[in-house]
C-alpha cells in the first residue's frame, strides 16, 4: 500500500500537512504526525524532518491519544485566494468577501487524528451583494469552536481531508447585516452545517502548509461534501450537512465558500514541521 505524507493541519481551523508513497501495514484512517527531539530507527539532521542522516537527533512521531500541539492559522493574503461566501436566499443573492482570517486551534492525538478550532474571526468583511447599502456590523465574521477529524478525500487514494464541524449544535459561523436599503436584509444571519478542506501541499512535510475549502487544488471555490474512511477497496463514503445560510430573509444553499488557509504549529513547537500519515505507518 502506498504511504502517505500530506502536509496540514488541522484546523478552523485550522491546519499544514503532507503525503507520500511507501509500503504499509495498514492505513485505515489518517493521524498527526510531528518532527521532534529524539531517537528512533531513522534520524533527520533537523526540525524539519527533511534530510535523512544516522543520529541526526530528529524524529518522526505519531502522536498518541492524549497527545496534542497548538496551531496557528491565517488567511493567504492573494487576492485570487480571498475568503468569499455566496448564497441565495429566495430571490436575492448574498455575497461576502474577508481580507484577513487568524485563529488558534490544537492538534489532538489518536487515530483518526482530530483538531480543536478554538477561536477564528474573519475581519474587514464587505458584502459585494446586493449592491444596496448593506455592510456587516464590524465588518467581522465570528466562527464558533469547532471540531475536526481528518478523512480520506477519495474512495482508493490517499489524500487527506479536515472535517469541520461546530462543537455543539449546527451553527459554523454567525454576523449581522445592517444599512440595508429598506432594512431589507437587516439582522443575524447563521452559517449552519459542516465543511471538508482539502490538505495540501503533497509530498512533502513542512513547517507550514494550507488547508483549501476545495474540491481542487488549483480552484478554492468548489465545495467539497463527501469523505471516506476505511481501507481500500472497502472504504465506506459519508455525507457532510451541506452549508446553509439561515437569516431574516429565509434559508438558502451556501454555492460558493472559497479560502486556503496556512498553518503552523505554535508555542514550544514552533519552527517544528507536521504532517498527516496513514494509522501505521513505520519510518
Amino acid at each position: 500500500m502506498t504511504k502517505l505524507r500530506i502536509l496540514g493541519l488541522a484546523l478552523v481551523a485550522v491546519f499544514a500537512f503532507s503525503a507520500v508513497g511507501s509500503s504499509i501495514a495498514s492505513a485505515k484512517e489518517p493521524t498527526w504526525w510531528v518532527c521532534q527531539k529524539g531517537t528512533g530507527s531513522e534520524e533527520f539532521t533537523d526540525h524539519t524532518c527533511t534530510t535523512k542522516q544516522a543520529g541526526g537527533g530528529w524524529i518522526e512521531k505519531e502522536l498518541a491519544a492524549g497527545e496534542h500541539f497548538g496551531v496557528t492559522f491565517e488567511q493567504k493574503s492573494t487576492e485570487a485566494v480571498k475568503k468569499r461566501m455566496k448564497a441565495k436566499v429566495g430571490s436575492i443573492t448574498l455575497a461576502l468577501t474577508c481580507e484577513k482570517d487568524k485563529g488558534v486551534g490544537d492538534i489532538l492525538g489518536g487515530v483518526p487524528g482530530t483538531d480543536k478550532l478554538l477561536s477564528d474571526t474573519f475581519e474587514k468583511c464587505t458584502v459585494v451583494e446586493p449592491t444596496t447599502g448593506c455592510k456587516l456590523e464590524n465588518g467581522s465574521i465570528a466562527v464558533a469552536k469547532s471540531n475536526t477529524t481528518l478523512r480520506w478525500r477519495e474512495s482508493t487514494n490517499e489524500k487527506a481531508l479536515d472535517q469541520i464541524a461546530p462543537e455543539t449544535g449546527t451553527v459554523f459561523a454567525t454576523f449581522k447585516l445592517e444599512g440595508c436599503l429598506l432594512g431589507i436584509g437587516n439582522g443575524t444571519w447563521s452559517v449552519e452545517g459542516e465543511l471538508l478542506a482539502l490538505v495540501l501541499p503533497v509530498k512533502a512535510m513542512a513547517v507550514t502548509g494550507e488547508l483549501w475549502f476545495s474540491e481542487k487544488e488549483t480552484e478554492p471555490c468548489t465545495l467539497v461534501t463527501k469523505y471516506w474512511t476505511g481501507d481500500p477497496p472497502n472504504r465506506v463514503e459519508h455525507t457532510i450537512k451541506p452549508l446553509e445560510l439561515n437569516g431574516p430573509l429565509g434559508k438558502g444553499a451556501v454555492e460558493q465558500f472559497c479560502e486556503v488557509k496556512k498553518v503552523a504549529l505554535s508555542g514550544a513547537a514552533a519552527g517544528w514541521a507536521f504532517g498527516v500519515f496513514p494509522q501505521g505507518k513505520t519510518l
